[in-house]
Parts: structure tokens; C-alpha cells; sequence
């Protein structure tokens, strides 16, 4: 899709010219690839579907959800150069995924073998090839077509075109060694540009200058096309030296002689020497263009002029990059294991890199990780906040806390600010902190002392939930359950101002920990939230699997789970496949094929179900889907035209073990059916929870009194009915449903008394009509599970509580409906 955000950055992105290596900012953090500088990987490009897997696990290592990528034309024939189907068709349909993401286009300028023959198939076969030649425009016709075909695939703005890579040195056709050759590919340049820019809807085509660091004959500068046709300027950048004290490391050297050598490697390609790092900096800053870095990576060598493990380098490379004063707009991380040397760090399907400890630093350094730390109040001693790419943290915490009833608190919390309705869920894993000393998640508005707040947390054995429903007042403990300790899984969801929270001892069977009404502006933050008690000691806390659900995937290729009626047949040819393909019915045999994935399920509980297909116009659009749960089976009808991209399912309730699945049909479709693969994704239970002084959802019938009196009450009070005009009054909740399916209903009460009526009627509207309930308030009602009713979206059904033929005080407190089946929402 067209970004417009990102092309107008260029003119902001300059420099002064002359400035030398070694005067730098300090290094910004990462964004996720939201701002410069941008952040792609090579992971051998998108021709295998396999590689667009590869990729996206790369940018789920590095905590991001966006990664620029880059691909190479091939170099054999023209047809190759122009922009074939099967290299911009997988590239363009990843592009269309999300709205920021950008492909780096490495294009070649001339085919064929090095020595010039030309092609030896396709237009021109047998002719030889020259830049000369191409600067006088014979070859422009096949750059045309290259630029028809990113228009026709919507690829104009977000590709950079990164022309005749590498052209300074001397391993390809387009090579520009000496003087002649640079004049002839300034020209040839400038021929390329202006073709594929006049092609109609490509006139904003962005073009890359990529150049290396090597010595030269001729001055680099002669070989510029010129500000009109280039709008970044590139250097690649590998850790390989062959100067001297540099690279093979000596036998028997020790780690300070190692890191010496590695120090002279970069100073030997960082430099304005021999056209290093810093001349392409300054050079670029002279033309006012961004720098980019289309290439870069670690190196082991088989000759050993590679720096091997050198963290050292990453971490320049960091500090390079990241530095605002270096003006770099992108860079790319070549992260596969090349013919003349291995640079991959990923643990792609297992991969184990040569590079362990340069790999831990690049992860470290280029991770997005958007978390702050921030001291709430007056903890007396500063906490500490460590998070990590794999989704664990080290929080530390002093101060008092947030208590129950206080109008202020002091505690640390690593944090980051809260847009829109969102979710936090973890595992607390161990906490060195004791008696009042608190581990929890919270949802603040704003990091002052008397910011309203929910929070769920573990203390002194119990899980709480507190609240302070608006500034500096109280906060009320609202929930306590006993025995519950670490390691304990927690999550709170926030729907508008209200927030919910969860607690479970596995991840996949989530208790209710509480819920209240927070009011929350746009200064809302949400995190980790620790205190000790005490203002000299630190409660120590370690968390994991931070925004990471429970999740099991079982794809098609999988050799247990998956049984297959009917004859299916492996592909590749679609994109968006998991593992390494997908299967199709082969629009044959209609009603008579079927994939059933059964996953073993680690427990019991609430799962939210998604289906993987790659879509495309010659699927079904009426592929029929069941889903086999606790409850029963759902019958959907999905339509496999549409994107397929883990596509939600819905709401499930599923016994441990591999009882429940998901079995893909092809009865009465009416074109190809695809059977990739499912995920159950372990989740807390949708929640709607009304309170009978709500505002919305509630209607009061008669005259009924507020009392704080008696414990147990849900939000700031409760009603009672003064045990008087029996029949006349009643409280009528009408949740908003989000989605169709089966929900548990609760009604909580409170502390049971002998005052109360024995006998009150409460009556369920839902599908299937009314159910009446009799409730004993004489006990305790602390969220009474009454049953499980099917409710259709919206706000059809209703709740009602009366006071018609009661025998004493008849109390309304909140009603609570727990989504155990839910259909996928419209």
C-alpha cells in the first residue's frame, strides 16, 4: 500500500558536510520501524514462500512487527531485470500486509556473464552487453517494463529501486572500475531514471546510489548520476578487513589482541580511507541525501578475513546507525549464510549461529522495546527496569506500594503509554520482595502519585485487585483471592473505562480477579508495577512471556494432529503459507475431502481459535469450517477469496488433550479449498460486568435505596429495595454482546443476611427466550454462577432482577457474563 509518511523525512534527513566519524550524538532507540532509521533483513527474498516465514520470524526475534525486507533481480537474462511475476508477485503481496512496510529492490543494470557476452536466452541472447551501450538508451525499453510492472502492483511507493548495487567494485557486469566506465554508467543512470520515472503513476520511484568501501582509480565522485537521480546515498558495510593487524586473528591470540584487531577493522573501513564509512557519510550530507546501508552483517570467512563473533562490531554498527547526526535512513541486515561467508543470527528453525555473542548484542541493541521506567511517588530508594527482546523483564521496586485506601502510592513501574483498548498479560516468574512487598500489572492514568489506576497483583500469598476509580481518591481493594503465588500468570483488558483483571495458574485457565470503572485520558500508561514495602530494599521481581499468550500451532505438515480424508495436494505457488507449504483440494471431489487438525491442548481453558489460508480469486468463497469444543461444534462458512492471514475464529472452550479441532471441508464449495494450518491461542475470557448504578445497560424500576452498609458489593455501593412496594420495582441490565455465542452468567450480592429475601426472581432473556432463576440472598453471593445462556450480538437480551412475592431485603449489586463460546466478530 502507498506510505506517504515516509518519502517527505528525506528533506529533514541532511547534514553539514566535512563532519568526521567520531563526532556523534548519542545513539537513539529503535522504533518499531515507525521513523528513521529504518530496519530491514535479506533473508534470501520472497521467490520461496518459505522466506516470507523466515522473515517475519526474524522480526518477531527482534520484538518488532514490521521489518523492511530486500531482494535481487536475477542477473541471467533481460526478462529477469524487468520485473518478472514470480519475483514482484510475493514481494507485492507481502507489501500489502501492512502500511509501513518497504521493499529494498536490488535491480541489475546489464545481464549475463561478467565478461559482457549478454544474455544466452530471452531478448538480446547472444549480444553482447555494455554500459556504454546502455548509455545511449537501447536498454531502456526493458527498465520500462520493470516500472510498468511495480505500477500495476502498487509498488511505486514502497520500493526504493537500489540500482546497479555494488558498482564500485569489480564482480559485476555493470562495473564501474575506471574513469571511461564511470563516466558511461553516470549516463546509463540517468538513461534508467528517466525511463522508468515517465512511465505513467511511476514518477515517484525512489532510486539508491550503493556503492562500497574499496580503493578506487578514479575519484568515487565521478561516478555520481547527479542530484536529480538519486535520492539515497548506500554504502555496504561487512566486518571483513585485509589490512594490516586486522583479520585472520593469529593463532593462540588472546581476547585483548582479538578485540585490538577488530578495533583496527573498523577504523580501516569506518574511515574517509579508501572510501570507508565516513567518506560515504560526508558525501552524502554534501547532496543533501540520507545515507542508507543496504547491506551489512557479521563475517566468518573461509579465509579467515571475516571478524567472526565481534560484538564489537555491533555494537559500532549501533552507534552508527542509531545516531541521528549520521543521517541514515535505512539499513539492512544480510542475515543468511552466504557462499563467501556466513553472517546469519537468527535461530531460524533452529539455525545455531557461529556468532553467540555478537548475536545476544544485535538482538539487544535493535530490539523494539518501548518500555520506560518510571518512579511513582516517593519510593526512597530508584528502582530498575530491564526488558527483553524475548519478551522477559528484571523490574525492581522500593516504596509503600499502592494500598488500599490510599490516596497516593510509590512504587516503580516499567511502563509504556496505553492507546485505545488494549491488553497486558505475563507471567510473574519469582519476586525476592515478602510481606507487603507487591508484583503486579497495572493500567494508570499518567505516572503522578494520585493517578487513578487498576492494578492485579500478588502479595503475601493473595492475588488482588485494587482500583482508584479518579484522582487522589481512595483506592478500594475490591477482590482477594487466597493461596496464589509465583510464578502466576496475570492480564488486565481494558474496555474504555473499564478494566478487567485475570489471574491463572498456567496461562490457559484464567480465573476472574476483579474489575472496576477507571477514568483514563490520554497520559494512560500500562506495565509492570513493583514496590517492597520499604523505602531501603528492593523487591526484586522477574517476569516472562510479556505479551506472549500460550499458544499451540499445528500445521498441515505436521506428522501427528492432522488426519486428511480424500486426496489433497501440496503447494507453494500462493503466498502466505506457514512451514513450508499449504494444501489444496484441487476444486475435485467435491464432498468427499476433508482436513481435520486436532492440537494437543496443554489444559483446559479458553481459547481463541485462528485459521491460516492463502488467499487468492480462484478460491472458494463458501469453504465450510467446524470447530469442535467443549460445548459442541460451531459451523462457519469462510470465505477463502478474502485474506487469509490468521483469521480469528472465535471464542472456545476446549478439555486438555487433543479433543477439539477444526476440520476444513470442501462439501459444496465452489472453486480450490486450502488447508494450512490452526492456532489456539490460550485467552482470558471475554467479560461483560454491569453494575446496577452504571449509567448505560441499566434501567431502574421504582425507588430503590444505596448502601455501603454491608461487604462484598461490586463498584462504590449497592441497592436494596427497602423491603417495601414488592412487585413495583425491578433493575433490568441489558449487556452490549460483541459477539454471538454461549456466555455463563454471574450475580454477585455481596455478604449474605438474614434480613434478605430467599425467594428473589431474576429472569435471562436470551436466543432462546426466558429462563427464571430463584436467588437465595440469605447466603452469600459473591459472583454466583446461575448458567449459560446463547446470546446473539447487540443488546437483544436482558437481565432482570425483581421483587414480586419476595419474603425480605431484595439486593442489586452487578451482573456478570463470561464468554465460554463466541462466535468471530463481524
Amino acid at each position: 500500500m502507498p506510505n506517504t509518511l515516509r518519502w517527505p523525512l528525506m528533506a529533514a534527513l541532511t547534514l553539514t558536510a566535512g563532519l568526521c566519524l567520531n563526532i556523534h550524538a548519542d545513539p537513539v532507540p529503535p522504533s518499531d520501524n515507525t521513523e528513521v532509521p529504518y530496519m530491514g533483513v535479506y533473508e534470501w527474498g520472497f521467490t520461496q514462500g518459505t522466506n516470507i516465514n523466515r522473515h517475519e520470524f526474524a522480526a518477531s526475534w527482534l520484538a518488532r512487527s514490521n521489518l523492511w525486507t530486500e531482494t535481487f533481480t536475477a542477473t541471467n537474462t533481460w526478462t529477469d531485470i524487468s520485473g518478472p511475476g514470480w519475483l514482484l508477485d510475493p514481494v507485492a503481496w507481502w507489501l500489502e500486509q501492512h502500511d509501513q512496510r518497504v521493499c529494498v529492490l536490488s535491480v541489475a543494470m546489464l545481464p549475463g556473464p561478467w565478461d559482457g557476452s549478454g544474455p544466452t536466452s530471452g531478448p538480446g541472447a547472444g549480444s553482447p552487453v555494455s554500459l556504454a551501450t546502455g548509455a545511449t538508451g537501447a536498454y531502456n525499453s526493458y527498465f520500462t517494463t520493470l516500472a510498468q510492472n511495480l505500477v500495476a502492483r502498487n509498488m511505486v511507493d514502497n520500493t526504493i529501486i537500489r540500482l546497479g548495487w555494488e558498482f564500485n567494485g569489480g564482480w559485476y557486469t555493470w562495473r564501474a572500475d575506471s574513469a571511461s566506465k564511470a563516466a558511461n554508467f553516470v549516463a546509463y543512470w540517468q538513461e534508467i531514471v528517466t525511463a522508468m520515472r515517465s512511465v505513467p503513476g511511476a514518477a515517484d520511484l525512489k532510486f539508491c546510489w550503493n556503492g562500497i568501501n574499496v580503493w578506487m582509480s578514479y575519484p568515487l565522485e565521478d561516478a555520481w548520476p547527479g542530484d536529480d537521480y538519486v535520492d539515497y546515498v548506500g554504502v555496504d558495510l561487512y566486518d571483513q578487513s585485509w589490512a594490516s593487524n586486522t583479520y585472520p586473528y593469529p593463532d593462540g591470540a588472546t581476547p585483548e589482541q582479538i578485540l585490538a584487531r577488530q578495533q583496527n577493522a573498523w577504523t580501516s573501513y569506518s574511515s574517509t580511507y579508501d572510501y570507508g564509512l565516513a567518506w560515504w557519510r560526508n558525501f552524502a550530507a554534501a547532496h543533501n541525501k540520507p545515507l542508507s546501508i543496504p547491506e551489512w552483517g557479521l563475517c566468518d570467512r573461509s579465509d579467515g578475513h571475516g571478524g567472526q563473533d565481534n560484538a564489537y562490531y555491533i555494537q559500532q554498527m549501533h552507534d552508527f546507525i542509531q545516531d541521528p547526526a549520521n543521517n541514515v535512513a535505512f539499513h539492512v541486515y544480510f542475515d543468511v549464510q552466504a557462499p563467501d561467508g556466513g553472517h546469519q543470527v537468527t535461530p531460524y528453525n533452529g539455525f545455531i549461529t557461529s556468532f553467540p555473542d555478537a548475536a545476544v548484542l544485535y538482538r539487544e541493541l535493535f530490539a523494539y522495546l518501548p518500555w520506560d521506567a518510571y518512579e511513582i511517588g516517593n519510593t526512597g530508594l530508584a528502582g530498575d527496569s530491564t526488558p527483553l527482546a524475548s519478551g522477559d523483564a528484571t523490574v525492581a521496586g522500593a516504596g509503600s506500594g499502592y494500598s488500599d485506601g490510599a490516596t497516593t502510592d510509590a512504587f516503580h513501574l516499567m511502563g509504556k503509554p496505553l492507546t485505545g483498548n488494549n491488553e497486558i498479560l505475563l507471567r510473574i516468574d519469582s519476586a525476592t520482595g515478602s510481606g507487603t512487598a507487591q508484583s503486579g500489572i497495572m493500567i494508570r492514568d499518567g505516572a503522578t502519585a494520585n493517578a487513578s489506576y487498576a492494578a492485579v497483583y500478588l502479595s503475601n500469598g493473595y492475588c488482588s485487585f485494587q482500583s482508584r476509580s479518579s484522582t487522589s481518591t481512595a483506592a478500594k481493594r475490591s477482590q482477594i483471592t487466597a493461596n496464589v503465588s509465583a510464578p502466576q500468570w496475570l492480564a488486565l483488558r481494558r474496555r474504555g473505562d473499564q478494566v478487567l483483571a485475570y489471574h491463572s495458574p498456567d496461562g490457559t485457565s484464567w480465573s476472574y480477579a476483579g474489575s472496576a470503572n477507571v477514568q483514563l485520558s490520554s497520559e494512560a500508561i500500562y506495565g509492570i508495577a513493583v514496590s517492597s514495602g520499604s523505602t531501603t530494599v528492593l523487591n526484586t521481581v522477574a517476569v516472562s512471556s510479556i505479551d506472549q499468550p500460550i499458544s499451540v500451532i499445528l500445521d498441515n505438515t505436521a506428522s501427528s494432529g492432522v488426519t486428511k480424508v480424500g486426496t489433497w495436494s501440496a503447494s507453494t505457488s500462493s503466498p502466505g503459507f506457514r512451514q513450508t507449504d499449504y494444501l489444496h483440494d484441487g476444486n475435485s471431489g467435491k464432498g468427499s475431502k476433508s482436513v481435520t487438525f486436532s492440537p494437543s491442548l496443554p489444559s483446559a481453558g479458553i481459547y481463541r481459535v485462528y485459521l491460516n489460508w492463502t488467499d487468492s480469486t480462484i478460491r472458494a468463497s463458501n469453504v465450510p469450517v467446524t470447530v469442535t469444543h467443549l460445548n459442541g461444534s460451531t459451523q462457519l462458512t469462510i470465505d477463502q477469496q478474502q485474506p487469509g492471514q490468521w483469521v480469528d475464529l472465535g471464542l472456545y472452550t476446549f478439555a486438555s488433550g487433543s479433543t477439539g479441532s477444526v476440520t476444513i471441508s470442501n462439501a459444496g464449495t465452489s472453486s480450490y479449498v486450502v488447508a494450512d494450518a490452526v492456532e489456539f491461542v490460550a485467552s482470558a475470557p471475554d467479560i461483560i460486568v454491569l453494575d446496577s448504578t452504571a449509567n448505560t445497560g441499566v434501567v431502574l424500576t421504582g425507588a430503590w435505596s444505596s448502601s455501603t452498609a454491608m461487604p462484598g458489593y461490586y463498584g462504590v455501593n449497592y441497592l436494596h429495595d427497602n423491603n417495601v412496594n414488592k412487585g413495583a420495582k425491578s433493575v433490568t441490565y441489558t449487556p452490549n454482546i460483541p459477539s454471538e455465542g454461549l456466555y455463563r452468567v454471574y450475580l454477585n450480592w455481596g455478604y449474605g443476611y438474614a434480613n434478605r429475601a430467599s425467594n428473589v426472581p431474576f429472569d435471562v432473556t436470551d436466543a432462546d427466550g426466558l429462563q427464571g432463576y430463584a436467588i437465595n440472598q440469605q447466603v452469600d453471593g459473591y459472583w454466583v454462577w446461575l448458567g449459560d445462556h446463547y446470546f446473539i450480538a447487540g443488546t437483544s437480551g436482558t437481565l432482570q432482577l425483581g421483587t414480586a412475592g419476595t419474603n425480605g431485603y431484595v439486593l442489586a449489586d452487578g451482573v456478570m457474563l463470561e464468554a465460554i463460546t463466541q462466535m468471530p466478530a463481524q
